[in-house]
């Protein structure tokens, strides 16, 4: 019995344990555009602006890759993360709020450095 089979036999029926790679595409936010609007832009430490179009039109979670790195939200509504966060792309129909939830408590970050960063493998392999 593989590592994934034992972690999975105590899970209720349905449930696997997997990584994030199988439920979701990591991708890297984009550079905040100068045109105002209504659309929240998300960098690492949260909300810093708005904007006139969406990068992501669906519900996602935003996670910190520089600075606050590892911080996590919630995008219920479109929204834009800037180029110092990744987004998540989901690959399948998930519970997104139970996700954000489980990664918002989970140490992303084990870098002590002076300037936190997080990798795309380090999120994609969690």
């Amino acid at each position: 019995m593989n590592t994934e089979e034992k972690s999975n036999e105590n899970l209720s029926n349905g449930w696997q344990i997997l990584p994030l790679f199988e439920i979701a595409k990591v991708c890297y936010g984009k550079a905040k555009p100068k045109i105002q609007g209504e659309i929240p832009v998300i960098g690492s430490g949260g909300i810093y602006g708005f904007t006139e179009k969406p990068l992501v039109d669906y519900e996602t979670i935003v996670i910190g890759r520089k600075g606050s790195a590892g911080a996590t939200y919630y995008c219920e509504k479109p929204s834009y993360p800037s180029d110092t966060t990744f987004y998540l792309e989901w690959k399948r129909k998930v519970d997104v709020p139970f996700v954000y939830n489980f990664l918002k408590f989970q140490s992303l970050v084990s870098d002590n450095s002076v300037i936190p960063s997080l990798q795309r493998e380090t999120v994609e392999n969690f």
